[in-house]
Formats: structure tokens, sequence, C-alpha cells
């Protein structure tokens, strides 16, 4: 048993597991883990500020991507709100008679679903610049949150 080629198999697997639902969720799982791995380096650095565990490079390559995140959320939550309020307008496609048959009408609604996603994302983000040290404690509660909208809303969210 060739043990690269048999973790190829399973990568390839998983990627081809993904679509345009589970996307936007694989890209909050990550920043949930980047989010909570910084929660963690600020715990450490409130015990000890001392410790010297982290290259320069590391803290430097953290500092531009969380900038660069920083400057992109107010964008991002502004298209998850506009895809909120198109895939509720497009969602009607699938109504149309002259549509009703036709496969790709019954994802007119998708806009509801990435535009969900991208609030969420933001949401997280939010905060985390308002509750770094607390954030991995919040992110059961974001679940709870999260579960309340699915079975108040229905499947229709969430494929």
């Amino acid at each position: 048993m060739d043990i690269p080629s048999e973790f190829s198999k399973v990568i390839s697997n998983e990627v081809k597991k993904i679509n345009l639902y589970s996307l936007p969720q694989y890209t909050w799982l990550v920043l949930l883990y980047y989010l909570s791995i910084n929660a963690i380096w600020n715990w450490v650095q409130v015990i000890d500020s001392k410790v010297d565990i982290m290259p320069k490079q590391v803290i430097d390559l953290n500092n531009i991507i969380f900038i660069t995140l920083k400057t992109w959320v107010p964008f991002v939550l502004f298209l998850g709100i506009a895809f909120l309020i198109s895939g509720i307008c497009l969602g009607v496609i699938k109504f149309l008679p002259f549509l009703e048959d036709e496969r790709f009408s019954w994802h007119g609604a998708y806009g509801i679903v990435i535009g969900m996603w991208l609030v969420i994302i933001c949401l997280s983000f939010q905060t985390y610049l308002n509750f770094p040290i607390m954030f991995p404690f919040i992110i059961p509660m974001l679940y709870i949150v999260i579960d309340l909208i699915r079975k108040k809303v229905g499947k229709a969210l969430y494929y």
C-alpha cells in the first residue's frame, strides 16, 4: 500500500465534494481556525509576553493576512447583504411558468445561501475584533445562533 497515493485519493475525493453550497462553509471553517489560533497566541502573549516561539516572518505574514481581512470585511458584508436581497428577488424565477422546469431556475435563490454565509463570516471576524481573547468561547454561541436561523428559515437556505 502506497501511503502518498492513498492520501492523494482521500484528498481528491474530499475536493470533489466541494460545491457552491459547501464552499462558503469551508471558508468560514478556515477563518474560525485562523482566528482561534490568533486568540490562543493572544492568550500566550497575555500570560508571558516574553515567549519567543514565533519566527518574525510568521508574525509579519499573520499581520499581512489580518490587515487584508480587516480591509475586505466591510465589502464582503456589503456583498453578503446584496446577495441576500438579490437571492430573495431571484428566488421567484422558479415560479415563472416558462422556466419552472429548467434546472438552473431552482438555484435562483442561491444568493440567499451565499449571502447568509458571507454575513456569518463577517460577523465572525467582527466578533474576533471585539473579543479577541474570548473568541474560542464565542464559537459555540455562534453555532447556536446559526442553528436557530437554520431551524427558523428551514431547508430553503440550507441545501
